[in-house]
């Protein structure tokens, strides 16, 4: 009984340690695209991609802007 517990704990943290939620996602697969290494992006938190998003969602930007920003984001990314 105390193994089947066991297990179960293990599998309840590694899945929650493992889990990306929708905009994190989406936030690497932004990143990925605009050539960001991929150990960078393993250090993406979900401020980050709260800061990915809003400024894929500015109608204000231009989209060189835009693209500006989000190489300096994985700049800042990679330099932790």
């Amino acid at each position: 009984m105390k193994t089947f517990a066991l297990s179960l704990a293990i599998l309840a943290f590694a899945g929650a340690a493992q889990a990306r939620t929708n905009i994190e996602t989406s936030a690497i697969d932004t990143l990925r695209q605009r050539g960001v290494p991929e150990a960078c992006l393993a250090k993406v938190t979900l401020s980050d991609a709260a800061r990915i998003r809003s400024i894929e969602d500015s109608a204000d930007a231009t989209e060189g802007h835009k693209n500006w920003r989000l190489r300096e984001i994985g700049r800042e990314i990679c330099a932790r």
